[in-house]
């Protein structure tokens, strides 16, 4: 579901008090790397008073997650502050213990400050910039003996080197040494500074990179660091094409300790981040806007998007993160309310669902009636996408397929997509812009197996010549038309297949596992964003190499 190279810091859930269930809710995210915050004051999650037992009591939490672990988040006091010997040596064994902490949940690195929480220096400010840019270091000369790296988050708006000048005074300490920069948006945005300025100065230091947002210090109010995604002046998209444009290849993390959330409200903001930075990453920053996290332009409808296993629960709920409204149309319209209403709360989205069959125009047209009007009253933005996901299959064998359920396959997978297609896309017409992606299958290109026989690799075939005309025909429109073609996918829609012919499907894909239904809703999103506005009449494969053409 999120880019590879993009985690989320322990310390987005530091109201979790136990590290377990704040874990547990990062993994059910579909976070896969974390950073572990190891902050007294800010994250207790892991003991401050660190001895070999609570380091591998820690360990031992991180290793059940199964989450990686990119970097340790740590402190050991002011590092611009003269310490005498008793205080050196327990500064000394508390690093030592976050080391080992380090090393043993396989974290590439230690971060530690850059000085004291305070913007005065103890003594000068070069003298005490050269006391911090020692004691790293030093900290990254003892990381050696554990087989991790040392970085340093700086600049850090509430220490020492709080803007950029001061972070360039202590990089030029650093000079020479392995010690990493972490560059964090929010910070830099809160000091008055620019994320691309940043990059173009230290970007060749630059081994992390901090994702939340900030607005800068005014006359009356000092800066905001604790602001979601969205909720700031941070420039993502610049700041991520520029750490591209220099080859940027460290991770991403998402430290949200921020404040204008709820802690119910948290991990849907958190996923809602996560999908748009993941855009960022993956894709060209060149249509992107920060008004995709903070405005509802469009309204995505779904077919078929009830089911707790499927492809469209997954989409409708991947829209709304990425801020789209939604309206989700199936059969049991009480179920579609029910289902739109837990998206709409969760993801704070307009979000509305109908009764519809699809294969029954009247009732089709009760169902678009029904969006229109509460487009015209206020209540949804325009209608943006359609994703033509309601279908069904049929195991049965050609021979013995009855007229009745040749029709009924047929008329929900092909007749379907053509009723709800010309309902909506009249109005995308008229605004100028829309995109339509249909539900085939790779059944329709092998010619059946997988599960479906006949009458299902025939309807699914219908949709793909359907979507090319279709395309072709309205090409000048503004509105986009592609088909997907997925192979086997973790759903419902295999119910009652064999496991014999489940390990039969298995053994001709080259990855060697079915597609998860997130793998599938990517692809969909993607073909309903600007992104996708050069794709028209195309089919993308989802199959894992089981076709390959």
């Amino acid at each position: 579901m999120f880019h590879q190279r993009l985690g989320c810091s322990s310390i987005s859930f530091r109201h979790q008090r136990d590290l377990a269930t704040a874990l547990h809710t990062i993994s059910g995210l579909g976070f896969e790397e974390i950073d572990l915050g190891a902050l007294p004051g800010v994250c207790d999650h892991v003991p401050y008073v660190l001895d070999a037992e609570a380091v591998e009591a820690v360990a031992a939490v991180v290793r059940e997650s199964g989450l990686r672990v990119r970097s340790v988040n740590g402190d050991v006091g002011d590092l611009n502050t003269t310490l005498d010997a008793d205080a050196r040596l327990e500064r000394e064994r508390h690093l030592e213990m976050l080391l080992s902490l380090a090393a043993k949940t396989g974290a590439k690195a230690l971060v530690l400050p850059c000085g004291a929480t305070d913007h005065e220096p103890v003594g000068s400010l070069e003298g005490d910039i050269e006391t911090v840019g020692a004691q790293l270091i030093h900290a990254s000369e003892r990381a050696k003996e554990f087989g991790v790296e040392l970085w340093t988050e700086s600049l850090h708006y509430f220490r020492l080197c709080w803007n950029t000048e001061r972070a360039q005074l202590l990089a030029d300490q650093l000079t020479g040494s392995n010690v990493g920069i972490v560059m964090d948006f929010s910070h830099i945005v809160a000091s008055g500074g620019n994320p691309v300025d940043f990059v173009e100065r230290f970007g060749d230091r630059i081994t992390h990179v901090h994702l939340r947002d900030a607005v800068p210090a005014t006359e009356t109010g000092p800066g905001n660091i604790n602001l979601s995604i969205g909720n700031g002046q941070a420039d993502f998209a610049a700041g991520l094409s520029a750490l591209r444009d220099i080859g940027y290849t460290g991770h991403f993390s998402l430290e949200l300790e921020t404040r204008d959330v709820t802690h119910d409200e948290r991990p849907a903001a958190t996923a809602k981040a996560g999908i748009f930075i993941t855009d960022l990453i993956q894709y060209p920053p060149a249509h992107h806007s920060r008004s995709i996290m903070t405005t509802i332009q469009r309204t995505a409808v779904l077919t078929g998007a009830t089911s707790e296993r499927g492809i469209g629960l997954t989409t409708a709920r991947r829209y709304a993160a990425q801020g789209w409204g939604v309206v989700i149309l199936d059969l049991d319209g009480e179920k579609s309310a029910k289902v739109a209403a837990e998206i709409g709360n969760e993801f704070n989205v307009p979000a509305f669902g109908y009764e519809i069959n699809v294969a029954d125009e009247a009732s089709v047209a009760r169902a678009q009636a029904a969006v229109a009007a509460e487009v015209s009253a206020g209540n949804l933005p325009v209608v943006g996408a359609l994703a033509n996901i309601a279908g069904i299959t049929s195991p049965v064998p050609f021979l013995e397929t009855t007229l009745e359920l040749w029709h009924k396959v047929m008329d929900v997978n092909a007749t379907g997509t053509y009723l709800v297609t010309k309902a909506f896309l009249p109005d995308m017409i008229a605004n100028g812009w829309g995109r339509i992606v249909n539900m085939s299958s790779v059944s329709a290109q092998r010619g059946g197996g997988v599960f479906g026989k006949v009458p299902y690799s025939a309807a699914k075939a219908a949709i793909l010549g359907f979507t090319k005309a279709l395309a072709r025909e309205i090409g000048e429109t503004g509105v986009t038309v592609n088909a997907i073609t997925p192979g086997a996918v973790d759903t419902n829609i295999r119910v009652g297949s064999t496991q014999e012919q489940e390990d039969a499907i298995n053994a001709g894909i080259p990855l060697g596992r079915n597609a998860t239904t997130e793998e599938v809703a990517a692809v969909i999103t993607f073909l309903s964003s600007e992104d996708s506005a050069y794709l028209t009449g195309t089919t993308i494969d989802i199959n894992g190499g089981s076709h390959i053409h």
